[in-house]
């Protein structure tokens, strides 16, 4: 399969001001690794905002 496939989540939810602030994303990202020149490994990624759970 030489198609580049993305697939990505971003949950989302709005602060006491009622602004929109992302909570958490992640995704997968096949053959990010061979755009760079390296193997072909499918990769994965996720981030977390605790700042805005805490607020």
């Amino acid at each position: 399969m030489n198609e580049k496939q993305m697939a990505l989540l971003i949950i989302v939810g709005f602060d006491r001001e009622g602004k929109l602030r992302a909570i958490c994303g992640g995704g997968r990202y096949d053959h990010l690794f061979s755009t760079f020149g390296a193997d072909d490994i499918p990769a994965c990624g996720f981030g977390f905002g605790d700042a805005v759970i805490v607020e």
